[in-house]
């Protein structure tokens, strides 16, 4: 009965695995296990059975050591496992916690000692193993580094820069106030490669964008279990890449229930402020930020029907993310008089094509002013019919000033009057700003971000070496940007996006 159960459960993990279509990749984010057995005088033990252990699952996977006392295992998943070695007259040797990482062969030697096969004698291989069989240049982060080191964007990849010869600015998945198209991973430059060079993986899979070269697909940290940042001499799998490579592996299920719910929040009350060499004027973090994760993952049980233990696992995370900013705007906009065609008595603004009263001079610093300025409207039409057309000017001659810088109000243009309702009045007295520019408006620029990123994954154990491995993330983003209510005109925008792999 069980192997009914056992068999349908295979057919429908391949249906869903397979029905979108077959797809073969050549790159990969497994790593492997390689090492040699030797006795304690240090003499090869060729033949030696070996069999390395999937601590999370229980996988296994079998192999004899060559003529001379060597093993390669490849194909793994980047995890942890145990390494037990036995040869006929000798103590079988165990080897805990043999750590594989990203993309990477983990080099193990074993001694075994003389004796009776029954005895087991083991070591637990707290040392990092080191990896002797390529000399790719690189760094693995791990999910220890990714828990206990705070991240500004929740993306992993705030990490990549602390892997040497790797510079560059993260960049953020998430709309920022200044606009703009969001660039995760883009401006990474690993190896004194061109900015969007980099070359991205999720679980072996291509997560680099084509249009523009960014991280397609972005992953907080609770679902990443590690990744690995190579930067030189890499293999030829990774052919795409100008500069690096960042390989990302995804957590999966184990034999084991787990879970994890947390609240990532960031307030305005406890903000830090910008940056800013400005004395007066000084800006405020407004960020608003609550992010919440639920996750679990453990192995497929269904009461009665079938036992997932050591054959196949889930892991699933659900993270929605509330996002709201707001930063001061200032601008210098007309007067009343100017809108009604009066433009005299103006001054204009030291490095601004914008136009004050006079009598401002006695209340700023002359630097706010073009020196020796004076302004003068001069009109160039003359009325044809019920149109205005440019007046035919003779050699020499130039167009006649409007009497006292005013426009008659016969010449202002019904439509531009009405588009006035559109365009914001001065709200505050003139004030000078941190960049020493006269500015009667002030505003906020307001952003608003809601998305919730999905992370299912399914694995499935065949048998000692067929592994099935299934991921679907999906990350939306809707987010909304205005100048000002106000003025729904003003440069409001709003960006979508939705990424899945």
């Amino acid at each position: 009965m069980h192997r009914k159960h056992d068999a349908l459960v295979t057919r429908f993990l391949l249906f869903v695995i397979c029905f979108p279509g077959i797809l073969l990749f050549a790159q990969t984010n497994r790593g492997g296990i390689s090492g040699n057995v030797t006795d304690s005088s240090g003499a090869i033990v060729p033949n030696a059975a070996v069999v390395i252990v999937n601590s999370g699952t229980n996988e296994t996977r079998r192999l004899t050591t060559s003529d001379k006392g060597s093993f390669i295992q490849e194909n793994l998943d980047p995890v942890t496992y145990r390494i037990q070695v036995s040869a006929p007259g000798f103590k079988k040797s165990v080897l805990e916690n043999v750590k594989v990482d990203t993309s990477t062969v983990a080099g193990v030697n074993l001694v075994l000692q003389a004796g009776d096969v029954a005895t087991e004698v083991t070591v637990a291989a707290n040392a990092a193993v080191v990896n002797t069989e390529s000399g790719t240049l690189g760094q693995t982060i791990t999910s220890r580094m990714l828990n206990d080191t705070p991240l500004p964007t929740r993306s992993v990849l705030d990490l990549a820069v602390t892997v040497g010869n790797v510079t560059g600015d993260v960049g953020t998945s998430d709309p920022q106030l200044t606009g703009g198209a969001p660039l995760p991973g883009y401006n990474l430059q690993a190896n004194g490669g061109r900015a969007g060079s980099t070359n991205m993986l999720a679980d072996g899979i291509n997560n680099t964008g084509v249009g523009l070269a960014r991280e397609a697909v972005s992953f907080s940290p609770e679902t990443v279990q590690e990744f690995t940042v190579q930067t030189n001499g890499f293999d030829a799998q990774y052919g795409k890449s100008g500069g690096g490579i960042i390989s990302i592996t995804t957590k999966s299920g184990s034999n084991d229930f787990n879970g994890l719910a947390l609240w990532y929040a960031r307030n305005p009350a406890a903000n830090a402020a910008p940056f800013t060499q400005a004395t007066t004027n000084r800006p405020v973090n407004n960020l608003r930020w609550n992010q919440f994760d639920g996750q679990f993952g453990g192995p497929v049980i269904i009461p009665k029907l079938y036992n997932g233990r050591n054959k196949t696992f889930f892991f699933f995370a659900g993270e929605p993310r509330y996002q709201s900013d707001k930063q001061q705007q200032v601008a210098t906009v007309p007067t009343d008089a100017m809108r009604a065609g009066d433009f005299s008595n103006l001054v204009q603004l030291n490095g601004q094509n914008a136009y004050v009263p006079t009598s401002l001079q006695s209340q700023f610093p002359a630097s706010a002013f073009l020196p020796n300025n004076t302004t003068n409207i001069y009109n160039q039409f003359i009325q044809v019919g019920n149109q205005f057309v440019i007046a035919p000017l003779a050699t020499g001659a130039i167009y006649p000033q409007f009497p006292g810088n005013k426009i008659p109000t016969s010449m202002l243009d019904p439509t531009a009057l009405k588009l006035l309702q559109y365009v914001p009045k001065s709200n505050t007295p003139y004030v000078l700003d941190s960049n020493g520019v006269l500015q009667n408006y002030i505003t906020y620029q307001y952003l608003s971000n809601q998305s919730t990123r999905y992370n299912t994954k399914i694995d499935h154990n065949f048998g000692d070496s067929n592994h099935l491995s299934f991921r679907w993330t999906t990350a939306p983003v809707v987010g909304i940007s205005a100048n000002d209510p106000a003025y729904p005109t003003n440069g409001n925008s709003g960006s979508y996006s939705k990424s899945s792999q």
